[in-house]
């Protein structure tokens, strides 16, 4: 059994419960997932590099004093969130954050990747976030932003969120050029049907949750780890 431990950083119960219920129609029986969210006094969303930031301390203050028993970590945020690098110093089990294992899914199936996602504060985040991974423009085609907060997605109509989401995906292969879609926030989760008929059955449509799990599973199963060599040599926790 692979124990995969699934982090929402933010302290939105019900964005966890979405993930939940999206990757406990697809996880395979010999993989166990657990769920941590961040404490009620986090924030609600993030939003900003300062949220990261925040929430990174919050949940590694509370393996501190509560060690996970797991055999890799998911780190449920579309961003490049410092929570990811923190678990890799402080772990050997593998690590992935939601939005590096849907760029890595997504160069595996098309040429030229774009992510849809929430804020407009977003696209410049998220972009630096790829090129950290050591993406080149070549086959990284850019951030496409809806206008809704992450809270909003649940908060306003169905039909409006999904008219938005719409509207940016079909942009984003459109206009730039993309032949893969990665949806860009934890609470987009459940959104790959509504994505796949703006863009059509052509483009494929990745989930960063599903892609995340799938990746683990087979990292811990091949008995990988995280290198203790370099970057993330093991530091005192």
């Amino acid at each position: 059994m692979v124990r995969i431990l699934v982090i929402n950083p933010n302290s939105t119960v019900e964005m966890t419960n979405n993930v939940k219920k999206v990757l406990d129609s697809c996880t395979p029986l010999d993989v166990e997932l657990q769920y941590l969210s961040g404490p009620p006094n986090g924030p609600a969303s993030i939003e900003s590099v300062f949220d990261g930031i925040l929430t990174a301390s919050f949940v590694m203050r509370h393996f501190k004093q509560n060690p996970p028993q797991c055999d890799a970590f998911l780190v449920a945020c579309y961003s490049d969130h410092p929570l990811v690098s923190a678990l890799r110093e402080a772990y050997k089990k593998p690590c992935l954050g939601i939005m590096q294992a849907s760029i890595f899914a997504a160069l595996s199936l098309g040429r030229k990747v774009a992510i849809v996602t929430t804020t407009k504060r977003y696209e410049p985040l998220l972009s630096a976030g790829v090129r950290a991974m050591g993406i080149s423009d070549s086959v990284f085609a850019g951030v496409v932003s809806t206008g809704l907060t992450p809270l909003e997605l649940e908060s306003k109509p169905r039909t409006e969120v999904d008219a938005l989401v719409q509207k940016s995906s079909r942009r984003a292969v459109q206009e730039l050029g993309a032949d893969v879609i990665c949806l860009g926030c934890a609470g987009m989760a459940h959104m790959v049907e509504v994505v796949q008929q703006a863009v059509g059955p052509d483009v494929p449509v990745v989930e960063g949750a599903k892609a995340g799990v799938g990746m683990l599973t087979s990292l811990v199963q091949m008995s990988l780890f995280t290198s203790k060599v370099g970057a993330y040599q093991a530091i005192p926790f």
